[in-house]
């Protein structure tokens, strides 16, 4: 005898295997939904550790923040540096590439020989290495010309550091004396820190919005050191 399965029964099998897919189906949606998120996730925390990973930068003006400042410093003789800058950049060494951007036009229009800039420069990296700190990079621009990308208050020379160097810009900083280097900043978004040694602001050539203002290169050191770890979002 042939036995037989009620239509009933029929029915009742595939409404449930077809709940059953339904169910499978969803499962695996929403672990693909999971793994996708979870991919978005470890991406963004992937970019956000890239970003941490690196180093801000306190950007530094030369003539009348590190060294007493003349109209042109032309001989080594004429170069000396402030003593309070060596107290000041330890304080700052150890959570930020120290980076000197300075115009130094007097090498295009023959006011200062080559070799003469050269051995100042060496001297200064020296002086500083002797004390146990490494200035990361020296950038000078040459240029008179104030349309020229890298002659401050053009910002050529700090995004060829940040481009060169791996800079996080947006926790770095920026001492200078003059109006060309806190106007630079201001273009750039970054706090700017006005020194009362030097020009102190007195040169009157660029508009400027200075963040702070400080005694020296040591008292803008400490600024920044209050500041470092502040949240600027």
């Amino acid at each position: 005898m042939v036995s037989s399965i009620s239509p009933r029964l029929d029915f009742f099998i595939l409404g449930r295997t077809l709940c059953l897919v339904c169910v499978i189906t969803e499962f695996f949606s929403f672990l693909s939904e999971t793994l996708k998120n979870g991919c978005m996730v470890l991406e963004f925390m992937d970019k956000k550790s890239a970003q941490n990973r690196k180093k801000p930068a306190v950007f530094l003006d030369r003539d009348g923040v590190i060294n007493k400042a003349t109209d042109h410093i032309k001989h080594i003789s004429e170069f000396e540096i402030y003593p309070e800058a060596f107290k000041a950049l330890k304080l700052l060494k150890d959570d930020f590439h120290l980076i000197v951007v300075t115009n130094q036009s007097g090498l295009s229009t023959g006011l200062i020989k080559q070799e003469h800039y050269d051995e100042i420069k060496k001297f200064l990296i020296e002086s500083m290495d002797a004390e146990g700190i490494t200035l990361k990079a020296i950038y000078e621009c040459p240029h008179h010309d104030d349309n020229h990308f890298c002659r401050k208050p053009n910002t050529g020379m700090i995004e060829q550091a940040v481009e060169e160097h791996d800079i996080d810009l947006s926790r770095s900083f920026m001492i200078g004396d003059s109006t060309r280097d806190i106007n630079m900043a201001n273009r750039l978004g970054i706090p700017a820190i006005l020194v009362k040694t030097g020009l102190a602001g007195n040169d009157k050539e660029f508009p400027m919005q200075p963040d702070y203002v400080a005694e020296n290169i040591l008292h803008a050191a400490e600024i920044v050191n209050r500041l470092k770890n502040k949240d600027r979002t």
